[in-house]
């Protein structure tokens, strides 16, 4: 199991090498904005 998912990670590496940097900054973007959503939701439920 270790091996096949060293493999896909790999395989994952390649591909996030390939990505354009304006893909990169979208999926940065996007994670940042996630990452506000989940706290602005946990400072709601206090």
């Amino acid at each position: 199991m270790k091996k096949k998912s060293q493999k896909i990670d790999l395989d994952l590496l390649k591909h996030w090498k390939r990505v354009s940097t304006k893909g990169k900054l979208d999926w940065l973007e996007s994670a940042l904005y996630f990452g506000k959503m989940k706290r602005f939701s946990h400072d709601k439920r206090k």
